[in-house]
């Protein structure tokens, strides 16, 4: 009897650590680049949810539209591994987060068969508790965090066509996507989520709901963040709801701003958030982002844009986007020392520079053009200043 109630307990705490988890994937940051469509793919977990999903192996079945492409050829984007992976483990430290990132991302084997674009993971194998908390992607409920990576569908051939990508759900004798969650403690068993609670969001079939042509944030007073922002082309778009953070752990709903919905012309936006100070959890930089969102609820997310309410001191970083170089524009009321760094989509630093500060505003410029286009981060550290922010350049 006793052996019996040993294996009970072994079995229900085995069952509390792989509990059944609320799964979404998505297709973000997609679109047409010449002949090559890109997209990336994101997972995270869902309200509801009894815990982190632990990612063992999976299928990632896309649909496309294969006769607009001429010998459609499936490949990750990323000149060397891990690509745009963000995956991260339990314990991140040292080189874990890159090694699970590496594992995950060139382990995927990609096909391309009768209109279906399949990923195969094979999930990590671990033995004990210290190889699993360092190689086990950890997903949690965090909104644009963990990519998988980068894709690229070439051969796009027809310039009236659409790419028509969309997830293929699992079905009854029809090979889907699915995805394994690990339990986080031994034997780390394997447990399928189940389909209604896999969440598959597909892209817009058309162009974005609305083309952002500018968003910025400034201190208004001491207390106000002053955000403007500037569309060039609407089409069923519904409504803007600005979010902030001071921490990227949690982003603040604001306010929602109606959107005009249908026009080709210059449309302009401006919101002040006021007494920000005042927010609990308040922190002297804060970040800005717009959710853009269509009217059958698709959406968007812009740029992160920053304000800080560093007591004497502004920065401002433009132009943004930027072409051949940036100027960093800082007012302070003290003279000391900093530095600028650059860090690419991948957090590698391709970019420092020295800054002489002095009381009053000062102006620095920092050369891009040996930079490639794309998305980095922009960091600008002293004894009193800890300002980043979110920053694009452009080939000319």
């Amino acid at each position: 009897m006793r052996c019996f109630f040993l294996i009970f307990a072994s079995f229900l705490a085995q069952l509390s650590t792989s509990a059944q988890v609320r799964v979404e994937l998505s297709i973000q940051n997609e679109g047409l680049q010449g002949t090559d469509y890109v997209f990336d793919i994101y997972l995270r977990t869902l309200p509801g949810t009894s815990g982190d999903l632990y990612l063992g192996n999976a299928d990632f079945i896309l649909a496309f539209n294969d006769q607009n492409f001429a010998n459609p050829d499936f490949t990750k984007v990323g000149s060397v591994p891990p690509g745009f992976c963000t995956f991260s483990p339990t314990d991140p430290s040292g080189l874990n987060a890159l090694f699970t990132q590496y594992a995950y991302f060139n382990g995927a084997a990609l096909s391309v068969d009768n209109g279906e674009l399949r990923i195969n993971l094979p999930g990590p194998s671990v033995s004990d508790q210290s190889g699993f908390d360092a190689n086990v992607a950890r997903i949690d409920g965090l909104a644009l965090t963990h990519c998988l990576g980068r894709f690229k569908i070439s051969g796009f051939s027809n310039s009236g066509g659409t790419v028509g990508l969309v997830w293929k759900p699992e079905t009854e004798g029809e090979l889907g996507t699915k995805v394994f969650t690990l339990a986080n403690t031994s034997p780390f068993t394997s447990s399928k989520v189940l389909i209604s609670d896999l969440v598959l969001v597909n892209p817009a079939g058309a162009p974005l709901p609305l083309e952002l042509d500018n968003f910025s944030v400034r201190k208004a007073g001491n207390t106000d963040a002053h955000l403007i922002w500037s569309t060039v082309g609407e089409e069923n778009s519904s409504h803007f709801q600005v979010e902030r953070t001071f921490n990227f752990k949690t982003w603040q709903i604001v306010t929602t701003l109606p959107a005009v919905g249908y026009s080709s012309r210059l449309q302009e936006y401006t919101y002040l958030d006021k007494n920000v100070p005042a927010v609990p959890g308040f922190a002297p930089t804060v970040y800005y982002r717009l959710k853009m969102v269509d009217l059958d609820n698709t959406f968007e997310y812009s740029p992160i844009r920053s304000v800080s309410f560093a007591s004497g001191k502004e920065i401002i970083v433009f132009p943004n986007p930027a072409r051949q170089e940036v100027t960093i524009r800082i007012r302070s009321d003290r003279e000391e020392a900093a530095s600028a760094r650059l860090f690419d989509a991948q957090g590698k630093q391709v970019l420092e520079q020295n800054l002489a500060i002095f009381p009053g505003v000062t102006e620095t410029r920092v050369d891009c053009r040996h930079l490639p286009e794309g998305s980095y981060w922009i960091q600008v550290k002293g004894k009193a200043i800890n300002f980043s922010d979110g920053l694009i350049l452009m080939n000319d």
